[in-house]
């Protein structure tokens, strides 16, 4: 399952619920976060907890992870100028 949030404010727990139900649901074998800013603590200690439980693979992405992987793939930025662009 991947979610996306795209917030100028840090996203917390609250805005993302039901993770365990909605992988279950979809008989998923994960869960996947990409926001366009930054987690709370109580998410990320959520996040944590459900990826070190062992029952489901768990990552996220924030801001800046996303950033330094386009400045690894800059053709992505290339390919997509209305949407995606690196601030120098």
């Amino acid at each position: 399952v991947i979610q996306c949030k795209a917030y100028k404010k840090g996203v917390g727990k609250s805005d993302v619920i039901d993770i365990r139900d909605t992988i279950e649901h979809y008989s998923a074998q994960g869960y996947f976060l990409a926001v366009s800013s930054y987690l709370t603590t109580p998410l990320t200690e959520h996040l944590e907890k459900l990826r070190n439980g062992g029952q489901y693979w768990v990552d996220w992405w924030t801001r800046s992870e996303i950033e330094d992987r386009l400045k690894i793939h800059p053709d992505i930025v290339t390919r997509f100028p209305n949407i995606v662009r690196i601030e120098k």
